[in-house]
Protein backbone atom coordinates (compact mmCIF):
# COMPACT_ATOMS: atom_id res chain seq x y z
CA UNK A 1 0.00 0.00 0.00
CA UNK A 2 1.39 3.41 -0.93
CA UNK A 3 1.75 6.35 1.41
CA UNK A 4 -1.15 8.13 -0.25
CA UNK A 5 -3.45 5.13 0.17
CA UNK A 6 -2.55 4.84 3.87
CA UNK A 7 -3.30 8.52 4.43
CA UNK A 8 -6.64 8.21 2.59
CA UNK A 9 -7.66 5.22 4.70
CA UNK A 10 -6.89 7.07 7.95
CA UNK A 11 -8.87 10.07 6.73
CA UNK A 12 -11.93 7.85 6.11
CA UNK A 13 -11.67 6.35 9.62
CA UNK A 14 -11.47 9.81 11.22
CA UNK A 15 -14.50 10.95 9.21
CA UNK A 16 -16.49 7.87 10.25
CA UNK A 17 -15.66 8.41 13.94
CA UNK A 18 -16.65 12.03 13.61
CA UNK A 19 -20.05 11.18 12.09
CA UNK A 20 -20.75 8.46 14.68
CA UNK A 21 -20.00 10.83 17.50
CA UNK A 22 -21.93 13.73 16.05
CA UNK A 23 -25.48 12.28 16.25
CA UNK A 24 -25.76 12.23 20.07
CA UNK A 25 -24.03 15.58 20.17
CA UNK A 26 -26.46 17.04 17.70
CA UNK A 27 -29.49 15.66 19.62
CA UNK A 28 -28.09 16.97 22.90
CA UNK A 29 -27.47 20.32 21.29
CA UNK A 30 -31.05 20.43 20.01
CA UNK A 31 -32.40 19.69 23.51
CA UNK A 32 -30.18 22.35 25.01
CA UNK A 33 -31.25 24.83 22.39
CA UNK A 34 -34.92 24.18 23.10
CA UNK A 35 -34.43 24.42 26.85
CA UNK A 36 -32.36 27.55 26.54
CA UNK A 37 -34.79 29.40 24.30
CA UNK A 38 -36.11 32.51 25.98
CA UNK A 39 -39.63 32.22 24.61
CA UNK A 40 -40.27 28.66 23.36
CA UNK A 41 -43.07 28.55 20.83
CA UNK A 42 -45.65 25.84 20.41
CA UNK A 43 -49.12 25.42 18.93
CA UNK A 44 -52.24 23.27 19.10
CA UNK A 45 -51.10 20.83 16.43
CA UNK A 46 -47.73 20.27 18.11
CA UNK A 47 -49.31 19.78 21.53
CA UNK A 48 -52.08 17.48 20.34
CA UNK A 49 -49.70 15.28 18.30
CA UNK A 50 -47.25 15.23 21.19
CA UNK A 51 -50.10 14.00 23.36
CA UNK A 52 -50.99 11.27 20.85
CA UNK A 53 -47.40 10.02 20.78
CA UNK A 54 -47.20 10.15 24.58
CA UNK A 55 -50.34 8.01 24.76
CA UNK A 56 -48.82 5.51 22.34
CA UNK A 57 -45.64 5.45 24.43
CA UNK A 58 -47.70 4.71 27.53
CA UNK A 59 -49.30 1.67 25.90
CA UNK A 60 -46.02 0.42 24.40
CA UNK A 61 -44.32 0.58 27.78
CA UNK A 62 -47.26 -0.86 29.72
CA UNK A 63 -45.89 -4.45 29.94
CA UNK A 64 -42.55 -3.34 31.46
CA UNK A 65 -44.29 -0.71 33.59
CA UNK A 66 -46.60 -3.38 34.99
CA UNK A 67 -43.68 -5.73 35.66
CA UNK A 68 -41.80 -2.95 37.48
CA UNK A 69 -44.92 -2.01 39.42
CA UNK A 70 -45.37 -5.61 40.57
CA UNK A 71 -41.70 -5.99 41.47
CA UNK A 72 -41.69 -2.72 43.43
CA UNK A 73 -44.65 -3.59 45.66
CA UNK A 74 -42.57 -5.38 48.35
CA UNK A 75 -40.07 -2.50 48.49
CA UNK A 76 -42.85 0.06 48.79
CA UNK A 77 -44.51 -1.90 51.60
CA UNK A 78 -41.23 -2.36 53.50
CA UNK A 79 -40.37 1.33 53.15
CA UNK A 80 -43.80 2.33 54.41
CA UNK A 81 -43.84 -0.06 57.37
CA UNK A 82 -40.20 0.18 58.51
CA UNK A 83 -39.28 3.61 57.24
CA UNK A 84 -36.45 2.22 55.10
CA UNK A 85 -35.24 3.65 51.80
CA UNK A 86 -35.09 0.64 49.51
CA UNK A 87 -34.60 1.54 45.86
CA UNK A 88 -37.41 0.99 43.37
CA UNK A 89 -37.55 1.17 39.59
CA UNK A 90 -38.62 4.79 39.84
CA UNK A 91 -35.34 5.67 41.54
CA UNK A 92 -33.20 3.98 38.89
CA UNK A 93 -32.02 5.29 35.52
CA UNK A 94 -34.47 4.81 32.63
CA UNK A 95 -34.52 1.19 31.51
CA UNK A 96 -35.37 -0.16 28.11
CA UNK A 97 -39.03 -0.76 27.33
CA UNK A 98 -40.64 1.53 29.91
CA UNK A 99 -43.17 4.14 28.86
CA UNK A 100 -40.85 6.89 30.09
CA UNK A 101 -38.05 5.50 27.94
CA UNK A 102 -40.34 5.45 24.91
CA UNK A 103 -41.41 9.03 25.57
CA UNK A 104 -37.80 10.18 25.95
CA UNK A 105 -36.89 8.50 22.69
CA UNK A 106 -39.83 10.15 20.94
CA UNK A 107 -38.79 13.49 22.42
CA UNK A 108 -35.25 13.06 21.12
CA UNK A 109 -36.66 12.32 17.66
CA UNK A 110 -38.90 15.39 17.76
CA UNK A 111 -42.13 13.35 17.95
CA UNK A 112 -42.94 14.70 21.42
CA UNK A 113 -42.44 18.33 22.28
CA UNK A 114 -40.61 19.08 25.53
CA UNK A 115 -42.20 22.53 25.49
CA UNK A 116 -45.06 22.65 27.97
CA UNK A 117 -48.49 23.83 26.78
CA UNK A 118 -48.71 27.62 27.08
CA UNK A 119 -52.49 28.08 27.03
CA UNK A 120 -55.50 26.30 28.46
CA UNK A 121 -56.55 25.18 24.98
CA UNK A 122 -53.12 23.66 24.42
CA UNK A 123 -53.30 21.85 27.75
CA UNK A 124 -56.64 20.33 26.75
CA UNK A 125 -55.27 19.44 23.31
CA UNK A 126 -52.30 17.60 24.78
CA UNK A 127 -54.38 15.72 27.33
CA UNK A 128 -57.00 14.68 24.79
CA UNK A 129 -54.18 13.59 22.46
CA UNK A 130 -52.75 11.40 25.22
CA UNK A 131 -56.09 9.65 25.67
CA UNK A 132 -56.56 9.17 21.93
CA UNK A 133 -53.06 7.76 21.52
CA UNK A 134 -53.51 5.40 24.47
CA UNK A 135 -56.74 4.07 22.94
CA UNK A 136 -55.39 3.67 19.41
CA UNK A 137 -53.31 0.51 19.94
CA UNK A 138 -55.85 -1.59 21.92
CA UNK A 139 -58.57 -0.30 19.61
CA UNK A 140 -56.63 -1.41 16.55
CA UNK A 141 -55.97 -4.85 18.02
CA UNK A 142 -59.64 -5.34 18.85
CA UNK A 143 -60.89 -4.04 15.50
CA UNK A 144 -60.57 -7.43 13.80
CA UNK A 145 -62.94 -8.96 16.34
CA UNK A 146 -65.83 -6.57 15.69
CA UNK A 147 -68.38 -6.59 12.89
CA UNK A 148 -68.38 -2.78 12.62
CA UNK A 149 -64.79 -1.51 13.07
CA UNK A 150 -65.58 2.06 11.98
CA UNK A 151 -68.39 2.37 14.53
CA UNK A 152 -66.16 0.88 17.24
CA UNK A 153 -63.36 3.31 16.33
CA UNK A 154 -65.79 6.24 16.58
CA UNK A 155 -66.90 5.09 20.02
CA UNK A 156 -63.29 4.64 21.14
CA UNK A 157 -62.43 8.16 19.97
CA UNK A 158 -65.53 9.54 21.71
CA UNK A 159 -64.57 7.89 25.00
CA UNK A 160 -60.96 9.09 24.66
CA UNK A 161 -62.04 12.68 24.08
CA UNK A 162 -64.42 12.48 27.06
CA UNK A 163 -61.67 11.12 29.30
CA UNK A 164 -59.24 13.79 28.14
CA UNK A 165 -61.65 16.65 28.69
CA UNK A 166 -62.76 15.29 32.07
CA UNK A 167 -59.24 14.63 33.30
CA UNK A 168 -57.87 18.00 32.19
CA UNK A 169 -60.85 19.82 33.67
CA UNK A 170 -60.03 18.27 37.05
CA UNK A 171 -56.39 19.38 36.61
CA UNK A 172 -57.51 22.93 35.89
CA UNK A 173 -59.46 22.93 39.15
CA UNK A 174 -57.15 20.81 41.34
CA UNK A 175 -53.75 20.52 39.61
CA UNK A 176 -52.20 18.09 42.11
CA UNK A 177 -55.17 15.82 42.79
CA UNK A 178 -54.50 12.52 41.02
CA UNK A 179 -57.65 10.88 42.38
CA UNK A 180 -59.84 13.67 41.02
CA UNK A 181 -58.11 13.32 37.65
CA UNK A 182 -58.78 9.57 37.58
CA UNK A 183 -62.43 9.91 38.58
CA UNK A 184 -63.05 12.75 36.13
CA UNK A 185 -61.44 10.75 33.32
CA UNK A 186 -63.64 7.74 34.08
CA UNK A 187 -66.79 9.85 34.28
CA UNK A 188 -65.94 11.75 31.10
CA UNK A 189 -65.16 8.69 28.96
CA UNK A 190 -67.70 6.36 30.51
CA UNK A 191 -70.39 9.05 30.42
CA UNK A 192 -70.03 9.57 26.68
CA UNK A 193 -70.08 5.81 26.04
CA UNK A 194 -73.22 5.53 28.17
CA UNK A 195 -74.79 8.43 26.29
CA UNK A 196 -73.99 6.79 22.95
CA UNK A 197 -75.59 3.57 24.16
CA UNK A 198 -78.65 5.41 25.46
CA UNK A 199 -79.02 7.27 22.17
CA UNK A 200 -79.24 4.08 20.15
CA UNK A 201 -82.89 3.09 19.53
CA UNK A 202 -84.22 0.27 21.69
CA UNK A 203 -85.76 -2.85 20.12
CA UNK A 204 -89.44 -2.27 19.40
CA UNK A 205 -92.39 -4.47 18.65
CA UNK A 206 -93.94 -3.96 15.20
CA UNK A 207 -97.04 -1.79 15.06
CA UNK A 208 -100.44 -3.11 13.98
CA UNK A 209 -100.00 -1.35 10.66
CA UNK A 210 -96.66 -3.09 10.13
CA UNK A 211 -98.24 -6.45 10.97
CA UNK A 212 -100.99 -5.87 8.43
CA UNK A 213 -98.46 -4.86 5.80
CA UNK A 214 -96.46 -8.02 6.40
CA UNK A 215 -99.64 -10.11 6.37
CA UNK A 216 -100.77 -8.64 3.07
CA UNK A 217 -97.35 -9.06 1.47
CA UNK A 218 -97.10 -12.69 2.58
CA UNK A 219 -100.54 -13.68 1.32
CA UNK A 220 -99.95 -11.85 -1.97
CA UNK A 221 -96.80 -13.94 -2.43
CA UNK A 222 -98.76 -17.13 -1.65
CA UNK A 223 -101.52 -16.21 -4.11
CA UNK A 224 -99.08 -15.41 -6.90
CA UNK A 225 -97.04 -18.56 -6.37
CA UNK A 226 -97.61 -21.42 -8.84
CA UNK A 227 -96.88 -23.92 -6.05
CA UNK A 228 -99.59 -26.53 -5.40
CA UNK A 229 -100.05 -29.26 -2.82
CA UNK A 230 -99.00 -32.75 -3.83
CA UNK A 231 -101.76 -35.37 -4.16
CA UNK A 232 -100.46 -37.19 -1.08
CA UNK A 233 -100.49 -34.02 0.99
CA UNK A 234 -103.97 -33.06 -0.21
CA UNK A 235 -105.34 -36.50 0.66
CA UNK A 236 -103.88 -36.19 4.15
CA UNK A 237 -105.73 -32.93 4.72
CA UNK A 238 -109.00 -34.30 3.27
CA UNK A 239 -108.77 -37.40 5.44
CA UNK A 240 -108.31 -35.29 8.57
CA UNK A 241 -111.39 -33.19 7.75
CA UNK A 242 -113.48 -36.28 6.90
CA UNK A 243 -112.51 -38.07 10.12
CA UNK A 244 -113.32 -34.98 12.19
CA UNK A 245 -116.71 -34.57 10.52
CA UNK A 246 -117.49 -38.23 11.23
CA UNK A 247 -116.50 -37.81 14.89
CA UNK A 248 -118.73 -34.76 15.13
CA UNK A 249 -121.61 -36.80 13.54
CA UNK A 250 -122.20 -34.57 10.53
CA UNK A 251 -125.70 -34.97 9.03
CA UNK A 252 -126.32 -33.41 5.56
CA UNK A 253 -129.98 -32.85 6.45
CA UNK A 254 -129.42 -31.24 9.86
CA UNK A 255 -126.32 -29.26 8.84
CA UNK A 256 -126.45 -28.66 5.08
CA UNK A 257 -123.98 -25.76 5.01
CA UNK A 258 -121.31 -27.63 6.93
CA UNK A 259 -121.93 -30.72 4.82
CA UNK A 260 -121.54 -28.76 1.57
CA UNK A 261 -118.29 -27.22 2.85
CA UNK A 262 -116.96 -30.69 3.64
CA UNK A 263 -117.86 -31.81 0.11
CA UNK A 264 -115.99 -28.82 -1.40
CA UNK A 265 -112.89 -29.71 0.59
CA UNK A 266 -113.19 -33.38 -0.35
CA UNK A 267 -113.41 -32.58 -4.08
CA UNK A 268 -110.15 -30.61 -4.17
CA UNK A 269 -107.51 -32.00 -6.53
CA UNK A 270 -103.95 -30.74 -6.41
CA UNK A 271 -105.09 -27.36 -4.92
CA UNK A 272 -102.94 -24.28 -4.61
CA UNK A 273 -101.90 -23.10 -1.14
CA UNK A 274 -104.29 -20.17 -1.36
CA UNK A 275 -107.21 -22.43 -2.31
CA UNK A 276 -106.74 -24.43 0.88
CA UNK A 277 -106.43 -21.21 2.88
CA UNK A 278 -109.72 -20.02 1.39
CA UNK A 279 -111.31 -23.34 2.34
CA UNK A 280 -110.16 -22.75 5.91
CA UNK A 281 -111.78 -19.31 5.85
CA UNK A 282 -115.00 -20.83 4.49
CA UNK A 283 -115.03 -23.29 7.39
CA UNK A 284 -114.48 -20.35 9.74
CA UNK A 285 -117.61 -18.64 8.40
CA UNK A 286 -119.58 -21.83 9.06
CA UNK A 287 -118.14 -21.88 12.58
CA UNK A 288 -119.72 -18.46 13.22
CA UNK A 289 -123.17 -19.72 12.21
CA UNK A 290 -125.68 -19.13 15.02
CA UNK A 291 -126.98 -22.64 14.48
CA UNK A 292 -125.13 -24.68 17.11
CA UNK A 293 -124.82 -27.82 14.97
CA UNK A 294 -123.51 -25.91 11.97
CA UNK A 295 -121.13 -23.86 14.11
CA UNK A 296 -119.64 -26.88 15.87
CA UNK A 297 -118.99 -28.70 12.60
CA UNK A 298 -117.47 -25.62 10.99
CA UNK A 299 -115.17 -25.09 13.98
CA UNK A 300 -114.01 -28.71 13.75
CA UNK A 301 -113.17 -28.44 10.04
CA UNK A 302 -111.41 -25.12 10.55
CA UNK A 303 -109.31 -26.62 13.35
CA UNK A 304 -108.19 -29.57 11.19
CA UNK A 305 -107.27 -27.37 8.20
CA UNK A 306 -105.46 -24.97 10.53
CA UNK A 307 -103.36 -27.77 12.00
CA UNK A 308 -102.63 -29.03 8.50
CA UNK A 309 -101.48 -25.63 7.21
CA UNK A 310 -99.34 -25.08 10.31
CA UNK A 311 -97.55 -28.38 9.70
CA UNK A 312 -96.95 -27.94 5.97
CA UNK A 313 -93.37 -28.22 4.76
CA UNK A 314 -91.69 -27.67 1.40
CA UNK A 315 -91.94 -31.44 0.74
CA UNK A 316 -95.76 -31.14 0.71
CA UNK A 317 -95.68 -28.65 -2.18
CA UNK A 318 -94.63 -28.89 -5.81
CA UNK A 319 -94.09 -26.29 -8.53
CA UNK A 320 -92.42 -22.87 -8.39
CA UNK A 321 -90.31 -22.34 -5.29
CA UNK A 322 -91.85 -24.60 -2.61
CA UNK A 323 -89.65 -23.29 0.21
CA UNK A 324 -90.50 -19.64 -0.53
CA UNK A 325 -94.21 -20.42 -0.90
CA UNK A 326 -94.39 -22.31 2.41
CA UNK A 327 -92.37 -19.60 4.17
CA UNK A 328 -94.82 -16.94 2.91
CA UNK A 329 -97.74 -19.06 4.08
CA UNK A 330 -96.35 -19.38 7.60
CA UNK A 331 -95.49 -15.68 7.65
CA UNK A 332 -99.03 -14.71 6.66
CA UNK A 333 -100.60 -17.03 9.21
CA UNK A 334 -98.28 -15.82 11.98
CA UNK A 335 -99.13 -12.20 11.23
CA UNK A 336 -102.83 -13.08 11.24
CA UNK A 337 -102.53 -14.67 14.68
CA UNK A 338 -100.72 -11.68 16.13
CA UNK A 339 -103.28 -9.26 14.69
CA UNK A 340 -106.24 -11.21 16.04
CA UNK A 341 -104.73 -11.62 19.51
CA UNK A 342 -103.82 -7.93 19.64
CA UNK A 343 -107.34 -6.95 18.62
CA UNK A 344 -108.76 -9.29 21.25
CA UNK A 345 -106.70 -7.76 24.05
CA UNK A 346 -107.21 -4.18 22.89
CA UNK A 347 -110.96 -4.85 22.71
CA UNK A 348 -110.93 -6.08 26.31
CA UNK A 349 -109.08 -2.94 27.38
CA UNK A 350 -111.47 -0.65 25.54
CA UNK A 351 -114.43 -2.29 27.26
CA UNK A 352 -112.73 -1.88 30.62
CA UNK A 353 -112.09 1.81 30.01
CA UNK A 354 -115.69 2.37 29.00
CA UNK A 355 -116.99 0.54 32.06
CA UNK A 356 -114.73 2.59 34.35
CA UNK A 357 -115.69 5.85 32.64
CA UNK A 358 -119.40 5.05 33.00
CA UNK A 359 -119.10 5.49 36.78
CA UNK A 360 -118.21 9.15 36.24
CA UNK A 361 -114.95 8.90 38.17
CA UNK A 362 -112.95 6.16 36.48
CA UNK A 363 -112.14 4.86 39.94
CA UNK A 364 -112.52 1.18 39.09
CA UNK A 365 -110.34 1.15 35.97
CA UNK A 366 -107.77 -1.30 37.37
CA UNK A 367 -110.49 -3.70 38.49
CA UNK A 368 -112.25 -3.46 35.13
CA UNK A 369 -109.03 -4.22 33.26
CA UNK A 370 -108.33 -7.22 35.45
CA UNK A 371 -111.84 -8.57 35.02
CA UNK A 372 -111.77 -8.31 31.24
CA UNK A 373 -108.34 -9.94 30.98
CA UNK A 374 -109.56 -12.67 33.31
CA UNK A 375 -112.48 -13.28 30.94
CA UNK A 376 -109.95 -14.24 28.27
CA UNK A 377 -108.07 -16.55 30.64
CA UNK A 378 -111.25 -18.27 31.84
CA UNK A 379 -112.58 -19.03 28.33
CA UNK A 380 -110.78 -22.02 26.70
CA UNK A 381 -111.71 -20.81 23.22
CA UNK A 382 -110.46 -17.25 23.79
CA UNK A 383 -107.19 -18.30 25.36
CA UNK A 384 -106.49 -21.07 22.83
CA UNK A 385 -104.31 -18.99 20.50
CA UNK A 386 -102.11 -17.38 23.16
CA UNK A 387 -98.63 -18.66 24.02
CA UNK A 388 -97.60 -19.65 27.53
CA UNK A 389 -95.63 -16.44 28.02
CA UNK A 390 -98.61 -14.36 26.92
CA UNK A 391 -100.94 -16.25 29.26
CA UNK A 392 -98.46 -15.81 32.13
CA UNK A 393 -98.34 -12.06 31.44
CA UNK A 394 -102.14 -11.86 31.50
CA UNK A 395 -102.23 -13.87 34.72
CA UNK A 396 -99.77 -11.42 36.30
CA UNK A 397 -102.09 -8.55 35.37
CA UNK A 398 -105.12 -10.29 36.84
CA UNK A 399 -103.43 -11.37 40.07
CA UNK A 400 -101.32 -8.25 40.40
CA UNK A 401 -97.90 -7.94 41.98
CA UNK A 402 -97.24 -7.15 45.63
CA UNK A 403 -96.57 -3.56 44.68
CA UNK A 404 -99.65 -3.06 42.50
CA UNK A 405 -101.91 -4.78 45.05
CA UNK A 406 -100.55 -2.63 47.87
CA UNK A 407 -101.05 0.52 45.81
CA UNK A 408 -104.53 -0.65 44.95
CA UNK A 409 -105.52 -0.90 48.62
CA UNK A 410 -104.09 2.51 49.49
CA UNK A 411 -105.66 3.95 46.35
CA UNK A 412 -109.13 3.26 47.78
CA UNK A 413 -108.67 6.44 49.84
CA UNK A 414 -108.35 8.54 46.68
CA UNK A 415 -111.17 11.08 46.31
CA UNK A 416 -111.43 10.06 42.62
CA UNK A 417 -112.57 6.49 43.35
CA UNK A 418 -116.19 7.33 44.08
CA UNK A 419 -118.69 9.76 45.53
CA UNK A 420 -118.17 8.61 49.13
CA UNK A 421 -114.38 8.88 48.93
CA UNK A 422 -114.73 12.25 47.22
CA UNK A 423 -116.91 13.60 50.01
CA UNK A 424 -114.59 12.17 52.68
CA UNK A 425 -111.54 13.63 50.97
CA UNK A 426 -113.19 17.04 50.71
CA UNK A 427 -114.03 16.92 54.41
CA UNK A 428 -110.47 16.04 55.36
CA UNK A 429 -109.07 18.84 53.19
CA UNK A 430 -111.48 21.30 54.84
CA UNK A 431 -110.51 20.06 58.30
CA UNK A 432 -106.83 20.42 57.48
CA UNK A 433 -107.36 24.00 56.33
CA UNK A 434 -109.56 24.87 59.35
CA UNK A 435 -107.31 23.35 62.02
CA UNK A 436 -103.98 24.09 60.33
CA UNK A 437 -103.05 20.42 60.63
CA UNK A 438 -101.77 19.25 57.19
CA UNK A 439 -101.64 15.60 58.33
CA UNK A 440 -105.45 15.41 58.11
CA UNK A 441 -105.14 15.70 54.33
CA UNK A 442 -102.64 12.84 54.16
CA UNK A 443 -105.12 9.94 53.51
CA UNK A 444 -106.75 11.41 50.37
CA UNK A 445 -103.40 12.69 49.05
CA UNK A 446 -101.72 9.32 49.63
CA UNK A 447 -104.73 7.55 48.12
CA UNK A 448 -104.64 9.73 45.01
CA UNK A 449 -100.91 9.18 44.49
CA UNK A 450 -101.18 5.44 45.14
CA UNK A 451 -104.07 5.08 42.71
CA UNK A 452 -102.16 6.94 40.00
CA UNK A 453 -99.03 4.84 40.62
CA UNK A 454 -101.01 1.58 40.61
CA UNK A 455 -102.73 2.47 37.35
CA UNK A 456 -99.35 3.43 35.87
CA UNK A 457 -97.80 0.08 36.78
CA UNK A 458 -100.81 -1.82 35.46
CA UNK A 459 -100.66 0.19 32.25
CA UNK A 460 -97.00 -0.75 31.93
CA UNK A 461 -97.91 -4.44 32.29
CA UNK A 462 -100.58 -4.00 29.62
CA UNK A 463 -98.14 -2.33 27.23
CA UNK A 464 -95.63 -5.13 27.77
CA UNK A 465 -98.34 -7.71 27.00
CA UNK A 466 -99.40 -5.91 23.83
CA UNK A 467 -95.79 -5.58 22.65
CA UNK A 468 -95.15 -9.26 23.37
CA UNK A 469 -98.15 -10.27 21.27
CA UNK A 470 -97.24 -8.00 18.33
CA UNK A 471 -93.60 -9.11 18.47
CA UNK A 472 -94.40 -12.80 18.75
CA UNK A 473 -92.16 -13.02 21.84
CA UNK A 474 -90.91 -10.83 24.65
CA UNK A 475 -89.29 -7.72 23.21
CA UNK A 476 -85.57 -8.06 24.01
CA UNK A 477 -83.93 -5.49 26.22
CA UNK A 478 -81.39 -3.15 24.72
CA UNK A 479 -77.96 -4.60 25.44
CA UNK A 480 -74.51 -3.44 24.37
CA UNK A 481 -73.90 -4.29 20.75
CA UNK A 482 -70.62 -5.54 19.31
CA UNK A 483 -69.06 -2.12 18.47
CA UNK A 484 -70.00 -0.76 21.89
CA UNK A 485 -68.33 -3.71 23.62
CA UNK A 486 -65.20 -3.25 21.52
CA UNK A 487 -65.10 0.48 22.22
CA UNK A 488 -65.55 -0.10 25.94
CA UNK A 489 -62.80 -2.72 26.12
CA UNK A 490 -60.34 -0.51 24.20
CA UNK A 491 -61.10 2.45 26.47
CA UNK A 492 -60.72 0.35 29.64
CA UNK A 493 -57.40 -0.98 28.34
CA UNK A 494 -56.14 2.57 27.72
CA UNK A 495 -57.14 3.66 31.21
CA UNK A 496 -55.51 0.60 32.76
CA UNK A 497 -52.16 1.22 31.06
CA UNK A 498 -52.15 4.80 32.32
CA UNK A 499 -52.73 3.68 35.92
CA UNK A 500 -49.79 1.25 36.11
CA UNK A 501 -47.25 3.69 34.75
Amino acid sequence: MSLQEVMAQKAKERAKQSVEGSLPALMEAARAARKGAATPETNMVEQSMSGVNEGIATVLGAPIDFANFTADLPAHLINKVFGTDLKTSGDLPEGMGTSRAYRQGMTDLGMVSDVEPQTRAQRYARRVGQEVGATAIPGGLLARYTTAPLTAAALEATAAVGSGVGGQTSREIAPDNDLADFLASMVGGGGLLAAAHAGRPSPKAPSMEELRTRQKGAYNAVEQSPARFTPESTERMQAAVKDRSARDKMDPVVSPKASRTADIIGEMQNPSIMEVEKARRLANRIARNPDASEGELGAGMKEEITKYLDSVTAEDVTGGDPSAAVASLHEGREMTRRIKKSEQVSGALTKAERRAASTGTGGNEINAIRQNIRAILDDPKKRAGFSKDELDAMDAIVRGTRTTNALRHVGKFSPTTGALQGALGGGLFSSAAYTGNPFLALPPVAGYLAKAAGEGLTSKQIRSLEEMIRNGATVPKKLMNDPEKTGLLAWIASQSTAEVE
